[in-house]
């Protein structure tokens, strides 16, 4: 699983760069650094935010209609390729992973590094809802960032 999201990343973070793959995968297997700082030498200081906008597009790829272009992935559909795979087409495994809201309940999600939690919830006409984030009931760190996609 984690092999699979790091290329699912770099796929991504590829696609947004606007170069040649070649280049980028020459710059990541050719540096002196590793980890976040090899990184930030191939995609430049804002990768934590590209992580971000990688994991609103796991979700929002080929399925929210006019989302902004940072939250897709132009070089696959992994809604329509899990569906695809010799031997063992299944659907694609973030279906079963989002969870529903409802009024006035608590939700809980354990976050690690460049992870998230998907949530579903509706307001009616004429209403209004909120959302808060918190850790351990105070204010998340910086690094925790809601990201609210409109889905008509």
């Amino acid at each position: 699983a984690t092999r699979g999201a790091t290329w699912a990343f770099l796929r991504y973070a590829a696609d947004r760069r606007g170069i040649a793959d070649g280049d980028v995968w020459m710059r990541l297997a050719n540096s002196t650094t590793a980890g976040l700082q090899n990184l930030q030498a191939v995609f430049g200081d804002g990768v934590l935010g590209l992580v971000r906008d990688w994991v609103v597009s796991l979700y929002a790829d080929d399925y929210i209609a006019g989302v902004l272009p940072s939250f897709t992935q132009p070089s696959w559909n992994f809604r329509t390729a899990f569906l695809r795979v010799p031997g063992s087409p299944r659907s694609y495994p973030l279906l079963n992973a989002v969870r529903s809201m409802t009024d006035e309940a608590s939700h809980q999600a354990v976050l690690r590094g460049g992870g998230g939690a998907f949530y579903r919830f509706s307001v009616a006409p004429g209403r209004e809802a909120s959302i808060r984030v918190t850790a351990s009931g105070a204010a998340p760190p910086p690094t925790v960032r809601a990201t609210i996609l409109r889905r008509r």
